[in-house]
């Protein structure tokens, strides 16, 4: 989720340097926003809350959750 409201991902990718750095090439496939209560509408009808990192999430708002990946 980048702060310019697109998606990229990779669902089954190592968490690692050089995957994290493709995402910033990928093609997104999706945008989002940001709900009043904090949860994200993805693609105008999924909702998605972020949590601390135990579903999956390793950065929100812009605070690591899991430590990235250094080499």
């Amino acid at each position: 989720y980048f702060d310019d409201g697109t998606i990229s991902g990779c669902p089954r990718c190592d968490f690692n340097k050089s995957n994290i750095v493709s995402m910033f090439d990928m093609k997104p496939h999706g945008k989002y926003t940001v709900e009043a209560d904090g949860s994200l509408l993805i693609n105008g009808t999924e909702k998605e809350i972020p949590t601390n990192g135990n579903d999956g999430w390793a950065l929100i708002d812009y605070k690591w959750y899991k430590k990235p990946p250094q080499n």
